[in-house]
């Protein structure tokens, strides 16, 4: 989000780290590092991953634990609970998995205990947050797309900055349907409207092409055709042969707003005080998506 949710260094940046030459791409590591996001402490592990394994280097190693849990010792276990505090305090996702990829990525370790093993430490240390499910998994019908680009998910909602008069905004939020993959989500200080909601969408397209379809919410600035007529947004659509379709449902309302928390706290954590703060740390979220 590299297009699950907020892992510590997504394949696709893991990629472009690799694939970086300074020389031949004309910036310094330092400027690429900044550019999308990353320390240079993560670019130097990654690199030397790479240059000692050949693009299997890309990869971090499997979660099989490399050595006995009784070995561990008191040390590697707060530097997990640690890596949960500083992945929380910068709004990133801070379960196990997170975790394992942090301890590689950014700390440098070779071999970090097991995804199961930095689990069973947060449930000792009293900080693992379980999610009560009141119903199992298996018992829903997924109905996500299957392949890429048959479906996006456009909403918009309304996010305050960090200034004094904690100004509303509006955040229009685009995720393709099969992956969960941030296509480009945009900021702007007017209210919900179809003519930002457009601009969002037709700078999505200009970059990935056009969707089979797409889904909103009943909003004016989105799907009217239900009260008998068609919205701005929906004729648009029309013109780029692209079919228009408005969500009802529970889950289609779930999935928006887990995207929506998982962004919200992503800013939340960095306190932007303006518009332009907000479009760049945006910027910076769909890198790392």
């Amino acid at each position: 989000m590299g297009w699950n949710t907020k892992m510590a260094i997504s394949t696709h940046l893991r990629k472009k780290i690799a694939d970086f030459d300074p020389v031949r791409d004309g910036r310094t590591v330092t400027q690429f590092c900044k550019d999308i996001g990353v320390s240079r402490q993560t670019y130097a592990n990654i690199k030397r991953r790479v240059e000692q394994r050949g693009r299997a280097g890309i990869l971090p190693d499997s979660t099989a634990p490399h050595s006995p849990a009784r070995i561990y010792d008191d040390h590697l276990r707060q530097k997990v609970i640690t890596a949960r505090s500083v992945l929380k305090a910068q709004g990133r996702d801070y379960g196990p998995w997170s975790i394992y990829y942090y301890l590689i990525d950014d700390l440098g370790l070779e071999h970090p205990p097991a995804r199961s093993t930095i689990a069973l430490w947060l449930h000792e240390a009293g900080v693992a947050e379980a999610n009560a499910r009141k119903r199992p998994r298996k018992s829903f019908k997924r109905w996500a797309r299957d392949k890429v680009d048959e479906l996006w998910q456009l909403d918009g909602f309304v996010y305050r900055l960090f200034d004094t008069p904690h100004t509303q905004i509006t955040i229009y939020q685009l995720v393709d349907d099969a992956s969960r993959f941030d296509l480009g989500s945009q900021a702007f200080a007017a209210k919900e409207n179809g003519f930002d909601a457009r601009t969002t969408l037709a700078a999505a397209i200009e970059t990935y092409g056009r969707p089979q379809e797409l889904l909103t919410d009943n909003g004016e600035a989105f799907a009217t055709y239900h009260r008998g007529r068609l919205s701005d947004t929906e004729r648009w659509l029309a013109a780029q042969g692209i079919w228009s379709i408005a969500g009802f449902g529970p889950q289609t309302q779930g999935k928006d707003e887990r995207s929506h928390q998982t962004m919200t706290k992503f800013l939340d954590a960095r306190q932007p005080t303006t518009l332009q703060h907000v479009k760049q740390l945006l910027d910076d979220y769909c890198l790392e998506d």
